[in-house]
């Protein structure tokens, strides 16, 4: 329901809003519903527009999945390692200057690290671990479709991304973790991936033109 009112508006403030009002919720305070509302809109805020139309679909057991529990969107077993690909493309066609303005900001606060790329790579390690799959060491491989930005400010989140993200993901509170469960990880462009996974081609839709974002020094 949430999901589906934010996909018709494309605005979080305004989807929250609508909750409140109109009481979708069915809290009994208005306190109760601006807490939970809050709540709810936290944890959506972190799904892409992809993410939001798969847990609309989804059947009620794999909702909670989707909503509590973060995998990548890929894993490929290789001879050698194992791969977790995620992958963040504010540049979809369908994404609105909004958005891919909040989620630039979101990448360079490390939003995007903390609340979604270092979770994912955790909770899917932790999956194929309970498996006895982890066998093999872990690449985490980020592709960052970010073709809608200038050039200059793709340049500066791409250079020290890696670093960031895997920093994050071997200490994620007070204390580092014991065990190294990602040995690598790898962030590429679109243009780059061709050359690190050629057996891979990647197949997208056109781009947004490219824009220079409020707030934002390039």
């Amino acid at each position: 329901m949430i999901a589906a009112r934010f996909l018709h508006c494309h605005d979080w403030r305004q989807t929250r809003a609508e909750i409140r009002q109109e009481n979708l919720l069915q809290q009994r305070t208005a306190s109760a519903a601006a807490r939970l509302s809050k709540e709810l809109v936290a944890r959506l805020e972190t799904l892409s527009v992809v993410e939001l139309e798969e847990l609309i679909n989804a059947p009620t057991r794999d909702k909670g999945y989707i909503l509590w529990v973060k995998f990548v969107d890929l894993v490929i077993e290789r001879d050698k390692d194992i791969l977790l690909v995620e992958v963040k493309y504010p540049s979809h066609s369908r994404s609105q200057d909004k958005e891919r303005n909040s989620y630039l900001k979101r990448l360079t606060d490390n939003s995007v690290l903390t609340q979604e790329l270092t979770p994912k790579a955790r909770d899917s390690y932790l999956y194929l671990h309970l498996m006895e799959r982890d066998s093999k060491p872990f690449k985490y491989v980020v592709l960052l479709g970010l073709e809608a930005f200038a050039p200059a400010i793709q340049k500066g989140l791409l250079g020290p991304f890696k670093g960031r993200l895997l920093a994050d993901i071997r200490e994620e509170s007070f204390e580092a973790w014991k065990r190294k469960h990602i040995d690598d990880c790898i962030v590429l462009s679109v243009e780059s991936w061709s050359q690190h996974f050629p057996e891979w081609p990647l197949r997208r839709e056109p781009p947004a033109a490219a824009l220079a974002p409020q707030g934002v020094v390039q």
